[in-house]
């Protein structure tokens, strides 16, 4: 009886584990100055310890703001990450970061603002906030005009980031743009 109860235990455990895998990671909300991370793999207060800890030595990172820069959420397995003004994410850093905890990095979510470009058919972008510059893809609309200053919801996924070489614009695709006035 008690090697049943046992057995039980561990079955429903399993099943329990794989169901909490299983669930949809949810679309995070992206604040100015903030760049969300899906981060797969982060179950508990040691895992989102590490995560930003290993975050946390990045240079762009602002510090002063959440925890040391950094915010995990467990249960969506959202990471906040803090931006400095002026400084451009480094995006092959969190790459690496979060690998070398043993983690995936699924996507970057991004808030961007600046003016809409265009060069060899590529809508392009340079982030008025930290610097960087980004290449859009999207269903272009009325919106979509060269010049018009614009704020723009994106993100890239994990595997473009890893893929991504140095001084190469990342991709992003927009999810939502407003132009500004």
């Amino acid at each position: 009886m008690k090697s049943f109860i046992t057995l039980m235990t561990a079955v429903l455990t399993t099943a329990a584990a794989a169901a909490d895998a299983a669930k949809p990671i949810a679309t995070p909300v992206v604040k100015p100055n903030e760049m969300m991370l899906k981060v797969g793999g982060i179950v508990c207060q040691f895992c989102a310890f590490g995560v930003a800890k290993n975050l946390a030595g990045l240079e762009f990172m602002d510090r002063t703001k959440l925890k040391n820069g950094v915010f995990v959420d467990i249960e969506k397995q959202h990471v906040a990450v803090a931006l400095t003004a002026g400084k451009a994410p480094d995006f092959a850093g969190i790459n690496k970061s979060i690998k070398r905890g043993g983690y995936d990095l699924i996507s970057a979510h991004l808030l961007l603002q600046g003016k809409l470009e265009q060069s060899e058919g590529r809508w392009l972008l340079r982030d008025e906030i930290h610097g960087a510059q980004y290449v859009l893809e999207g269903k272009p609309g009325a919106a979509w005009s060269i010049g018009n200053r614009v704020s723009i919801q994106g993100e890239v996924s994990g595997k473009a980031i890893a893929a991504m070489k140095p001084g190469q614009p990342l991709v992003v695709t927009v999810n939502q743009l407003e132009v500004l006035k």
